[in-house]
């Protein structure tokens, strides 16, 4: 799907960012923050425009990440001319 974005719209790059507490899985995952964003990596290699991110990290306040704080963040680091665009599979949406 991040690929078929990318293509689609003519992105420069996707951030692939697993989240360390999702608000709608109260459970946490088997595997853990590091190791999601290690195979995130992986998932990555030999896509140019795929990125993986930690953006969506664990909180120093230890609450869950909501999307509306993680594009705040993206929006701090990033020059204004910059769009972003939110990509989610039909499992979160």
């Amino acid at each position: 799907m991040a690929c078929a974005a990318a293509k689609a719209f003519d992105l420069e790059r996707v951030l692939l960012a697993p989240a360390a507490a999702q608000p709608l899985k109260p459970e946490a995952p088997e595997a853990s923050f590091e190791e999601r964003l290690r195979m995130v990596g992986l998932l990555c290699e030999g896509e140019k425009e795929l990125e993986p991110s930690d953006v969506d990290g664990p909180r120093e306040d230890g609450k869950r990440n909501y999307t509306i704080d993680t594009l705040r963040r993206l929006r701090s680091t990033l020059p204004d001319t910059a769009e972003l665009f939110t990509i989610v599979g039909a499992d979160s949406f």
